[in-house]
C-alpha cells in the first residue's frame, strides 16, 4: 500500500514548487506594473517670470435663467459673492453653496415682442421655442426710432434687468452685452429663431436699425442705471446654419460679408453715443475652428476695429485653441472663451475645458452660458418655464475650484503641464495652483521661480463622483519651495499660498498688454 494515498496532504516536490513560485512571482510583478501604470508622479515647474495676461474673471450669461429667475437675490448672492449661500428650491428644500464669486455678466439684448406692427405685421415665432427662451425686445416697430417714442417699452425684460443690477451692486465690473437676433421686425420671415434653411435673416436695409438698437440699449442702461459696459457683442454663432424658423431659441445667420459691413457701422455709432471707451467683440463662433475661419475672412476695416477675441467653447476639449492663440498674438488682441456648457453633472469635463483654456487658449475670461438649466446643462438644476429648482450639480463645486480663487487682477503666470492652473499676486504674494487628474497622482511643484516664502498651503478638493465637494483639508506644509501632494482618482485640487519677503524679479512682457 501507498501510504501518501491516505494521507490528507501530499507535499509538493521541489520542481512544484520551484514552478508555483515563478507564477507568484510573475502575478505580483505584473501587479506591480499595473499599480504602477495606474499612479502617476507629475512634476510641475511654476515660472512667475512668464505671464500670459492679467485675469479677467469668470463669469455667466444671463438670458434664460435671468428671465426666469432674475428677481432672486439669493440666487445673485450664489453666483456674484463668495459668501456661504443658503437658497430655497422647490418644496421647501434647503441648498448652502460657496458663492461662486462671479465678475463678468453678459446681458442678451432680446428680439421678441407680440405687439403687432402699426401696418398689422406680426412676429412669427418659431412652433419649437419655449417662452422661456423668448427674451423681450425693447423696440418694438420701425415706426419711430426715437427711444422715448411709443415704438419702445423700457419696462420690459424686467427680471434679466434686476438681476443684472444685483450683480452689479455684489461687484460684478465686466458687463458685455450681446444678440442672439436683431428685434423680429427686422428680420426677412419676422422669426427670431432663423432664416429659411439656416440662411442670413437680418434685412440689409435693417443693419443700421440694428446697430442702432444695440447702442441705444447699451447708453439706456448707462444713463439709466450706471453700468459701465466692458463690451458689446453684436453677432452669436452667427456662421452656423442651425438657425432656422423651426428652432428652439433665438439666432440669426450673419454672413462674413454683413459681418464687414456692420462691425465698423457699429464702432462708429458707438462712438457718437458716447460709448467710446466700450470695446466691440467678435464674433462668438461656436467653437474655436469656426473663429479661426471666420477671422481673415471678415475685411480689414472689420478686423481694425474689433476690440477683443470673442469664442464660445463647443469644442469640449478637442479644438485647435493655439490656433486662435496666435491669431490673437498677430492682432494684439486678448481672447475670452464667451460661453460653454455641457450636460455632464460631474463636471470633470467643464474642468479639462478651463484647464485647456487657461494653458492653449491664453483666455482672460472664462464665461458659463447658462448657471441654471435643466437636463444637467445647469451648474444648479432647474426648469426656467415652471420654475422648479433643485440643487447643485458636483460641476458647481468643480467651478468653484476656479472663480473663488483665480480672482480679477491676477497674473497667469507659466507652468509645464496642461491639466494644471497657476496665478500669481504680487501685491498680496499670494500663489494659486489647481490641477486635475484621473489616475491616482502625486504632484510635485518647483516653486523656485516664483518670488517669495512660502511655509503651508490652504487646500480644496473636489472629486468628480460627488464624494468630495469643495472639501478643505488640512493645511500642508511647503519645503524649500517645492510642494508636493497627492490626489486621488478623477478629482482637482486647489491649492493656495501666501508667501512674504517676495524676491525682485522681472518678468517676461505680457503678452495682451
Amino acid at each position: 500500500m501507498n501510504d501518501s494515498c491516505n494521507t490528507p496532504w501530499a507535499p509538493y516536490t521541489n520542481d512544484q514548487l520551484k514552478e508555483a513560485t515563478g507564477e507568484m512571482l510573475t502575478h505580483v510583478a505584473l501587479l506591480f506594473i499595473f499599480l504602477n501604470l495606474v499612479r502617476s508622479d507629475t512634476t510641475v515647474v511654476i515660472d512667475a517670470s512668464v505671464e500670459f495676461g492679467t485675469w479677467e474673471g469668470f463669469g455667466t450669461s444671463l438670458a434664460w435663467w435671468a428671465k426666469a429667475f432674475g428677481s432672486r437675490s439669493d440666487l445673485a448672492d450664489v453666483f456674484f459673492t463668495t459668501n456661504l449661500v443658503h437658497f430655497t428650491g422647490s418644496h421647501n428644500q434647503q441648498h448652502e453653496v460657496p458663492g461662486l464669486g462671479m465678475n463678468i455678466v453678459r446681458y442678451n439684448v432680446g428680439a421678441t415682442s407680440y405687439t403687432p406692427a402699426p401696418n398689422g405685421d406680426v412676429m412669427k415665432p418659431s412652433p419649437n421655442i419655449r417662452p422661456s427662451r423668448e427674451v423681450d425686445s425693447f423696440w418694438l416697430n420701425w415706426y419711430n426710432n426715437d427711444p422715448t417714442s411709443n415704438s419702445w417699452d423700457w419696462t420690459r425684460d424686467s427680471n434679466q434687468r434686476q438681476m443684472l443690477l444685483m450683480a452689479k451692486d455684489r461687484g460684478v465690473n465686466r458687463f458685455e452685452l450681446f444678440s442672439n437676433s436683431a428685434p423680429w421686425w427686422m428680420l426677412k420671415n419676422h422669426n427670431p429663431s432663423g432664416g429659411e434653411n439656416g440662411r442670413g435673416n437680418l434685412q440689409n436695409w435693417d443693419y443700421d436699425s440694428f446697430v442702432q438698437y444695440l447702442t441705444t440699449v447699451a447708453k439706456w442702461y448707462k444713463d439709466q442705471h450706471g453700468v459701465q459696459w466692458t463690451s458689446i457683442e453684436p453677432f452669436n454663432e452667427p456662421s452656423s446654419y442651425w438657425w432656422t424658423p423651426t428652432g428652439d431659441q433665438e439666432g440669426c445667420h450673419i454672413d462674413w460679408v454683413s459681418m464687414s459691413e456692420i462691425v465698423p457701422n457699429l464702432r462708429k455709432k458707438m462712438d457718437e453715443n458716447d460709448l467710446r471707451d466700450v470695446l466691440l467683440s467678435n464674433a462668438d463662433e461656436n467653437n474655436y475652428d469656426m473663429s479661426i475661419a471666420t477671422w481673415p475672412e471678415i475685411s480689414d476695416e472689420a478686423r481694425d476695429n474689433i476690440g477683443r477675441i470673442n469664442s464660445h467653447g463647443y469644442s469640449g476639449t478637442g479644438g485647435n485653441r493655439v490656433g486662435l492663440y496666435n491669431i490673437s498674438v498677430d492682432a494684439k488682441l486678448k481672447v475670452w472663451m464667451s460661453e460653454y456648457g455641457d450636460g455632464n453633472e460631474d463636471g470633470a469635463t467643464m474642468a479639462r475645458s478651463i484647464m485647456y483654456d487657461f494653458y492653449y487658449l491664453r483666455a482672460v475670461g472664462w464665461v458659463y452660458w447658462q448657471v441654471l438649466d435643466e437636463s444637467k446643462w445647469g451648474l444648479i438644476d432647474a426648469n426656467n418655464d415652471d420654475l422648479s429648482l433643485s440643487g447643485p450639480h458636483n460641476k458647481y463645486f468643480t467651478l468653484a475650484q476656479f472663480s473663488r480663487h483665480v480672482r480679477p487682477g491676477m497674473k497667469i503666470i507659466s507652468t509645464t503641464s496642461d491639466v494644471t492652473v497657476a496665478a500669481y499676486s504680487r501685491e498680496e504674494n499670494l500663489l494659486v495652483l489647481i490641477a486635475m487628474t484621473d489616475v491616482p497622482n502625486t504632484f510635485t511643484f518647483d516653486l523656485s521661480a516664483v518670488p517669495g516664502v512660502y511655509k503651508k498651503a490652504e487646500r480644496w478638493t473636489t472629486t468628480f463622483d460627488d464624494k468630495k465637494r469643495y472639501f478643505k483639508e488640512e493645511p500642508l506644509q511647503v519645503t524649500d519651495k517645492i510642494l508636493k501632494d497627492s490626489l486621488e482618482a478623477n478629482s482637482m485640487k486647489t491649492w493656495e499660498l501666501r508667501g512674504s519677503s517676495p524676491q525682485l524679479y522681472r518678468p517676461s512682457p505680457i503678452v495682451y498688454e
